[in-house]
């Protein structure tokens, strides 16, 4: 696919799925923004890349003084936005009885917050052009919740409500809004919470039997971020592998 001339915003762009995200983004001509709140981290993923289309902007997504100002000032000096991926995300495991309510918030203001207040401020930056594709990271944990992820599922069905709700209020401003749903991703921050011979009892209940890559969810992702496909909204997009048919 080619988004040459197009802008698009990626939260969580300094690893995992949001900088593979980011990077192939750029790789086929967009102007990308990374996201991130970890700084070294960040000017790392833009050095991994290595394009000058890549645009830092270190930023706390659940701080809603400064989400819309920070981006809508970027945006504006790169010329517009038409994409936004948000796959920032954080999670624990903690078990449900042993849960306290500031970890339940800590992991909320990331997930659920976060995809709001960058969402609300691309949608009006869309709004103004008439065009943009929004996706949305949910998992399909907020589906099928593990012990010990009530947090991090219950953050993603909120994603998965909020993402809904804005396909219905952006379709006449031609904004689309989708979730991709992965599976288990390998990636870095995959194995902080299972280890190897979990992973492969989870890929033993799935239809294709293999560990998902990131480049599963970036091609996805790709397809709902391009011009052909307005049509498609609203739409849970599970990528895992056939794990329970979504």
């Amino acid at each position: 696919m080619n988004f040459e001339g197009q802008v698009a915003a990626v939260t969580g762009a300094s690893s995992g799925l949001g900088f593979a995200v980011a990077s192939r983004l750029a790789s086929e001509g967009a102007k990308v923004i990374l996201i991130d709140i970890d700084g070294p981290r960040l000017d790392a993923a833009v050095a991994r890349i290595g394009s000058a289309q890549c645009h830092p902007l270190l930023l706390d997504i659940s701080s809603s003084d400064v989400v819309g100002p920070r981006l809508s000032a970027l945006v504006r000096e790169l010329g517009g936005l038409d994409i936004l991926v948000n796959a920032a995300a954080i999670w624990s495991n903690i078990a449900f009885e042993d849960l306290t309510f500031e970890e339940w918030r800590r992991i909320q203001a990331v997930n659920a917050d976060g995809a709001f207040l960058v969402s609300h401020a691309a949608f009006q930056l869309m709004k103004a052009a008439n065009y943009g594709r929004i996706v949305n990271f949910a998992s399909t944990m907020f589906a099928k919740p593990a012990s010990g992820f009530a947090p991090y599922a219950a953050s993603k069905g909120a994603v998965v409500a909020l993402t809904r709700a804005i396909a219905v209020e952006g379709g006449r401003f031609g904004i689309s809004a989708n979730i991709v749903a992965p599976g288990l991703i390998v990636t870095e921050g995959a194995f902080k919470t299972i280890d190897d011979a979990k992973m492969d009892a989870y890929v033993a209940t799935q239809p294709v039997p293999r560990r998902g890559q990131p480049d599963d969810i970036v091609e996805a992702v790709l397809f709902l971020v391009s011009k052909g496909s307005g049509f498609t909204t609203g739409q849970i997009i599970y990528v895992n592998g056939g794990m329970n048919f979504g």
